[in-house]
């Protein structure tokens, strides 16, 4: 049964505003309705909602937890999320409009995409064909450029961070680990435990103290372009220490054995972006977009038109 308000009582008997519980279905927060559930992660929770004076539909990120103290500290971290997704402006970065706070539930409203994220699509279909994935990372690509553009690494490059629209067009998101180079001190480093997902982590991003750079996500876009074509992940393993040491020190099995119809030169790109020396990937995100559209150019038949809004430079 949907709650007939989202007041409470506090201590003293007073009404208040504030709700205790994760929003449910049909429950308004401030301008927004929550129309349903579209995403779930270890720590948030992603709500297709609609701004009820724009008639606009928006995604809304809320911290999945019931204790007020942790939501202060969520408060914190989206505050800065939604300060470095407002640095950037892309067609394959998910936008933010704002930053708003319910009682003590803080929460981002963002763009709402339709559609549905890569993850999603590769436990329906396993994998993709070259040629959608060649385009599929060329976006993201581009995506990540923008970031890096204005002083990000994305950090935690992986699947289920790339949204696919019902018209095709790819969205980068969650910059929630993202590291701003422009700032001296990390605030996601306060301890020793690596940042990002261990499946498509870097090497050197193991060691949260180490000076990573945008050849960082290229490795993990690297892990996500095996993944597609392969039908699987590099590496397999029991713990996120075991994954890690997985990355760091062994070479994946060689692509041409689960996808042997996969061109020789997209082969070698993928495993130039997963280089364990990142001196040995792509230099930067530009040089990686040169070389994708290259491939397209020479592999793809008819080779996809260069649209001149799309590339490092004109955006």
């Amino acid at each position: 049964m949907l709650p007939t308000s989202s007041r409470s009582i506090d201590q003293a008997g007073t009404p208040t505003s504030r709700p205790r519980t994760i929003p449910a279905i049909g429950e308004r927060w401030g301008r927004y309705l929550m129309l349903n559930e579209i995403g779930r992660g270890s720590s948030s929770i992603v709500f297709q909602a609609v701004h009820l004076e724009l008639q606009r539909n928006v995604a809304i990120k809320i911290p999945l937890t019931e204790d007020p103290t942790q939501r202060q500290l969520y408060a914190d971290h989206f505050r800065m999320e939604a300060r470095l997704m407002a640095l950037v402006d892309h067609p394959h970065v998910v936008r933010i409009h704002d930053f708003e706070e319910h009682g003590d539930w803080p929460y981002l409203v963002m763009e709402y995409i339709k559609g549905v994220t890569l993850d999603d699509l590769l436990r329906q279909s396993g994998r993709m064909r070259w040629d959608n994935a060649l385009r599929m990372i060329r976006q993201v690509t581009l995506g990540l450029h923008a970031i890096a553009r204005v002083g990000l690494v994305h950090r935690d490059v992986k699947p289920a961070n790339i949204l696919i629209g019902r018209d095709g067009a790819i969205k980068l998101t969650d910059l929630g680990l993202a590291l701003n180079r422009n700032h001296a001190r990390d605030p996601e480093c306060d301890d020793d435990a690596p940042i990002g997902t261990a499946a498509y982590m870097a090497p050197e991003q193991a060691n949260p103290h180490s000076d990573i750079d945008s050849r960082a996500d290229i490795y993990s876009l690297g892990v996500v372009f095996y993944h597609v074509l392969a039908g699987h992940m590099p590496y397999h393993a029991i713990s996120s220490k075991e994954m890690i040491r997985l990355h760091r020190e062994s070479e994946p099995p060689p692509l041409e054995y689960a996808a042997p119809e996969i061109p020789d030169s997209i082969v070698k790109l993928v495993r130039r972006m997963m280089a364990k020396n990142p001196a040995e990937r792509p230099p930067t995100l530009d040089a990686l977009w040169v070389e994708i559209r290259k491939l397209e150019a020479r592999l793809t038949q008819p080779a996809s038109p260069v649209n001149p809004l799309d590339g490092p430079l004109a955006v």
